[in-house]
């Protein structure tokens, strides 16, 4: 893995968003040349949380998927419900730690 900042990448939006998945797969190949990534699940992008290609991405060395608690308990959803792979965080913690020349993607609804 590269020691450049991580590829931050929020997920907002479903699965089956226009352009979502051509995201991930974008990720996937940034990965695949080396670099860190670290995904946040929030708002309808909860439901990634479910999908085969997330947990393949994150079973990766240099992955991490977080999802955002806020919008995760507005919707009913329990740290024990996640996959292994998922772990509880916060939109704040996932921003305050973009670093000054970081580089952050989107999927928005």
């Amino acid at each position: 893995m590269s020691d450049a900042s991580p590829l931050r990448i929020l997920l907002l939006a479903d699965p089956s968003a226009p352009g979502a998945s051509a995201v991930l797969d974008r990720a996937r190949a940034a990965h695949d040349a080396g670099r860190r990534l670290e995904l946040l699940l929030s708002g309808a992008g909860l439901a990634w949380a479910d999908e085969e290609a997330l947990a393949r991405l994150a079973a990766a060395p240099g992955v991490s998927v977080g999802l955002c608690s806020r919008s995760a308990r507005e919707r009913g959803v329990v740290p024990d419900a996640l996959p292994p792979y998922v772990r509880w965080t916060s939109l704040v913690a996932f921003f305050t730690a973009l670093e000054p020349d970081g580089e952050l993607w989107g999927v928005l609804p």
